[in-house]
């Protein structure tokens, strides 16, 4: 279960059963790679969000080192992925299909925005909370935004 964790999946095609090790590492690069492009822009919107609800709430400045301290945490978080699932297959025309699924864990995401939080100096526990909150939210807001876009 991924609820508050995050994953990406990337695939890699070998043209023989004996190149699927090969194409295995490559879907494991790829999807760390897309899974570095999401946590950054999750922790950049994040961010974003907490500190304009933080201004807006309570009339605190919050340095722009804070960003750079999230996505350093981010990136010390981000070594620490891990493959979730390998699939092999093989495609009708007799290549073969290798998808790989790389992430972190729910409670990975919450010490890792825990860090964030003390890193930053930001003392109280609702701070960590509301940061968690707009971690999450992120992809709500995606799909929300995906699909108005279709719509119009």
């Amino acid at each position: 279960n991924m609820e508050g964790g995050i994953a990406a999946c990337k695939c890699s095609t070998a043209m023989s059963y004996e190149e699927t090790t090969i194409a295995e590492d490559e879907a494991k690069t790829d999807a760390r790679s897309e899974l570095a492009r999401q946590l950054g822009l999750r922790v950049k919107t994040m961010v974003k969000r907490y500190k304009s609800r933080t201004i807006a709430n309570r009339k605190r400045a919050i340095g722009s080192t804070f960003e750079e301290v999230a996505k350093q945490v981010a990136n010390q978080y981000l070594q620490g992925s891990r493959v979730l699932a390998s699939k092999t297959f093989q495609t009708p025309d007799g290549k073969f299909m290798v998808c790989v699924a790389v992430g972190l864990q729910p409670q990975t995401v919450k010490e890792m925005i825990s860090s964030i939080a003390k890193q930053a100096g930001l003392t109280n526990p609702r701070d960590e909370d509301i940061l968690y909150q707009e971690f999450k939210a992120y992809k709500a807001q995606q799909e929300l935004e995906k699909e108005t876009s279709e719509t119009q």
